[in-house]
């Protein structure tokens, strides 16, 4: 797990990078990850430059619903019901 999580924080470094070479910047509060796993693992602790990013158990993005169990089902319930 130690190794997945320093690419991520690598990948996340990159992207800051490129991102303030562009003249974009991040926002300290938006940025969210999903621990998606079954087993009992210590979350990473993920950085953007002196920000820590929040762990959440579900989030929306693009109107999906993605939840730390890897289901989909409450995403296909709120289509559901708007048809």
């Amino acid at each position: 797990m130690n190794y997945i999580a320093r690419k991520l924080q690598h990948c996340i470094n990159a992207l800051g990078t490129c991102a303030g070479i562009n003249g974009f910047t991040f926002s300290s509060f938006k940025p969210v990850c999903v621990h998606k796993t079954r087993r009992n693992h210590t979350v990473p602790v993920l950085m953007i430059k002196s920000s820590q990013i929040a762990v959440v158990t579900k989030t929306m993005s693009l109107c999906v619903v993605n939840d730390h169990r890897l289901t989909f089902w409450k995403f296909w319930k709120l289509k559901s019901q708007t048809i």
